[in-house]
């Protein structure tokens, strides 16, 4: 009797501890695979660039893009420019929704040199008219939303609404 309790306790002891060490392996694999996506704007008097980083140690899934200008999502680059009342312009843009980014990959997402078109975008960047959220996914499918800023804010999945998914 005193045996087969041995044998329980030891059992229901060695379980745990399998179970916990599965626990950390775990979170050392979600970790070695983690994306962090920064994004930044930039203004060098002649150019405005938008650009997108993984700065993490795994790729980022980039499954939505949302670009919206005074609050309200625009559905591609000609659509935000068109509000701006920019009708003719030239502009250089990458696919970044749908796009996976390994680590330390950076994406130019707009480039523009056009000068109407610099001023404006320049203008609506500073007052805070234009803004990006970015959610993305790491291979396990942990996701997260991001401005651009440094902290990300993990969400259980990205779920935009149809009509506010950036399309370039």
């Amino acid at each position: 009797m005193i045996v087969a309790l041995s044998a329980l306790v030891v059992s229901i002891f060695t379980v745990a501890i399998g179970a916990y060490s599965a626990w950390i392996d775990r979170s050392y694999a979600r970790a070695a695979v983690w994306p962090r996506l920064e994004a930044g704007r930039g203004f060098d008097g002649a150019q405005f660039t938008y650009v997108v980083a993984n700065r993490g140690t795994g790729p980022a899934l980039i499954r939505h893009v949302q670009v919206a200008l005074d609050g309200e999502p625009v559905a591609d680059w000609s659509g935000l420019f068109d509000r701006l009342g920019t009708p003719q312009r030239s502009y250089l843009q990458s696919q970044v929704s749908g796009r996976t980014l390994s680590p330390n990959q950076t994406v130019e997402a707009l480039r523009i040199d056009d000068p109407r078109l610099l001023t404006a975008m320049v203008e609506a960047s500073a007052a805070g008219r234009f803004d990006v959220r970015l959610c993305y996914c790491s291979i396990y499918e942990q996701c997260w939303v991001t401005d651009g800023g440094l902290q990300a804010q993990e969400v259980a999945s990205c779920t935009v609404p149809e009509h506010q998914r950036f399309i370039q």
